[in-house]
């Protein structure tokens, strides 16, 4: 009988214990069979692991998933919205005890609609106009010059409009609505009402007004400016600059700045001794005489500190360098463990580098074969520590290339090497090149190994690929060149259009654009400053080269130029290295630190010369790096 009760006090027991366990299970009740204790032991059959989600090496997302050991999950449901799974990657994953610290998936983004519709809030907020239509990424900012000629005519934007917003993360094909506040335009002409800043964003002097019809080109001249200042244009003194009128009532602000003397502001080098009355770097500033300073920490050379971080010096016009005292950084030594990123459990090496202390550590690309360190990955300094510090390294993938024609003739192939999900810029065989709105770039695929790309024969001379002779008269050859030479009206012209994939920027400058149809007349519309573009033509127009960025619409090249894209790091050589904006002109205020490492996502060619960019308009020559 006792038995029959202890018995049945342990169901019982069980049966409360079991009704109050979590949905997981991540614990079970035993009960001694001496004793008739019962107690909760963790499940070990059981366990969670985190799914992180990482796009280019950048965090995304990430989630958490149950299971047991070996137990394949399938994770398409948990993928964030506005990404998919990189072209190789697999949704099914193993569950590993050991994975303490998750699995990474590689992920991209997904373009969705982004439909931009026009409310009128004087009169109920109806609709009004034609929706603007877009392809946006996840979290792309929306800034209001992308649809501002959209605006219906006779409307301007509302001052309660919000203009500049961020779109939403969606999955693809998705559609996402924003509205955008506008109002009735009393006038045929609009006014816009200006308001002069200085470079620090501080308002300088009282608002005007100007008025014009939609996108009008207005001139402000030196009359609206205050005595002593000028209009910044493309960081360089201007007594007027273009100004398009646009359908919008808020306050649209310039930019001016004070006129500089010559013999007001001089260039002072700083020169960084170190101990033994050695230079080991140097830095230019530009400031007024007499101006009292003390040393950014940021301009000593990498490895170094200052002697005398507090310490002031006074801006003398003596022709004279000013000497920085500084020390050696001591020197220290970390160890590293190089992981797998994909399964940190396996250790790929284990090392000890040494490095002065709070200087970045470069890896070496060829310090575990097969991997490498993603360059868009956090920078990682040398510090005192006794902990050793877990590296990942990411495997690269061979991927062969084969160039084929449109009929599926393979004309040549390359074998390149990368990361999972890393762009690859490619060249076209010799004879070949790639065909208009074709990228010549790839994307590395551990999965599909084999990629082909498309490329189009060129003709020996060129003279025939993708030209085109517009307007009105007779066409001529001329024998001594292979452009064709169009005449309108008795005036001559020649012109000159090739197939030219390739990619743009605008220079950095405080003003839009203009665009020209393909007979050189200046259109309505503009693009705005430090943009990207994608062309497909180039034309040469009048001795003056062009390049297409829509149907009929061309930029300048004066106005832009070409670049590569690239995701990598570089190092600078040991010494200070000068820093130059997009058209090669000379920074007179900045440079960057010996042996130093530094993302860049572009490179050009300057005057015949290879630069990579290192910041929005700051670009460092091929010569100083590595």
């Amino acid at each position: 009988m006792s038995k029959i009760k202890n018995t049945l006090l342990i169901t019982i027991m069980m049966t409360t214990v079991t009704s109050t366990m979590n949905i997981f299970n991540t614990e079970r009740v035993l009960a001694n069979e001496n004793t008739g204790v019962i107690k909760n032991v963790p499940d070990e059959s059981e366990f969670g692991m985190q799914i992180n989600f990482r796009y280019n090496g950048h965090y995304v997302d990430n989630e958490y998933i149950r299971g047991v050991e070996n137990q394949e999950k399938d994770i398409m449901e948990l993928v964030p919205d506005g990404y998919k799974l990189t072209k190789g990657t697999s949704s099914k994953v193993i569950m590993h005890r050991n994975a303490s610290e998750g699995i990474f998936i590689s992920v991209e983004p997904v373009k969705h609609t982004l439909k931009i519709k026009f409310v009128d809030e004087s009169n109920s907020f109806k609709e009004v106009g034609t929706p603007a239509d877009y392809q946006v990424f996840p979290d792309e900012l929306i800034e209001e010059n992308e649809y501002i000629d959209q605006v219906p005519d006779g409307y301007v934007i509302s001052k309660n409009a919000e203009t500049y917003f961020y779109s939403k993360k969606l999955k693809e094909g998705a559609v996402e609505e924003h509205k955008i506040y506008v109002k009735k335009n009393l006038n045929d002409e609009y006014i816009n009402t200006i308001q002069l800043k200085d470079e620090m964003g501080g308002a300088i002097g009282t608002p005007f007004n100007v008025k014009g019809k939609k996108n009008e080109i207005k001139i402000l001249d030196s009359s609206h400016l205050p005595d002593g200042y000028v209009y910044r244009y493309d960081y360089s003194e201007s007594s007027s600059i273009s100004y398009k009128i646009i359908p919008k009532e808020t306050i649209q602000y310039i930019t001016i700045m004070k006129r500089r003397e010559p013999s007001s502001f001089i260039q002072k080098e700083i020169k960084f001794i170190n101990s033994d009355g050695k230079i080991i770097g140097n830095y230019y500033i530009h400031e007024n005489d007499g101006q009292r300073i003390n040393i950014n920490s940021s301009w000593v050379p990498n490895g170094y500190k200052l002697k005398n971080p507090n310490q002031e010096y006074v801006i003398q016009d003596d022709g004279k360098s000013l000497n920085v005292n500084v020390d050696e950084e001591e020197k220290v030594t970390n160890k590293f463990k190089i992981v797998d990123e994909d399964d940190p459990s396996k250790v790929l090496k284990e090392i000890e580098l040494s490095g002065p202390n709070n200087s970045s550590v470069v890896f070496k690309n060829d310090l575990v074969p097969g991997y490498g360190y993603r360059p868009n990955a956090a920078f990682i300094y040398f510090e005192h520590t006794d902990k050793i510090k877990t590296v990942r390294f990411s495997r690269k993938y061979n991927n062969m290339i084969f160039f084929v024609t449109f009929d599926g003739t393979v004309v040549g192939k390359k074998e390149v090497s990368n990361f999972d999900g890393w762009k690859v810029s490619l060249t076209a065989p010799k004879g070949y090149e790639f065909p208009a709105n074709y990228l010549d770039s790839i994307y590395i695929s551990k999965e599909n190994k084999k990629q082909r790309v498309v490329v189009l024969k060129l003709e020996s001379d060129h003279s025939n690929i993708g030209t085109s002779n517009i307007g009105g008269g007779s066409t001529n050859n001329s024998n001594s060149t292979n452009s064709n030479s169009t005449h309108s009206n008795g005036d001559s012209s020649n012109k000159k259009i090739t197939n030219h994939v390739s990619f743009i920027g605008i220079h950095f400058i405080d003003k839009t654009i203009p665009l020209f149809d393909s007979n050189g007349k200046i259109s309505n519309r503009q693009l705005a400053s430090n943009t990207d573009w994608a062309v497909d033509k180039k034309m040469v127009l009048n001795g003056e080269t062009y390049f297409r960025v829509s149907s009929n619409e061309w930029v300048k090249a004066a106005h832009v130029y070409e670049y590569q894209s690239i995701n990598g790091v570089i190092e600078t050589q040991n010494k200070i290295s000068k820093l130059y904006d997009s058209k090669g002109k000379l920074s007179v205020s900045r440079s960057l630190g010996p042996n130093s490492r530094w993302l860049t996502d572009k490179s050009t060619m300057i005057n015949g010369q290879k630069y990579y960019r290192v910041s929005t308009n700051e670009w460092l020559s091929a010569n100083d790096v590595k």
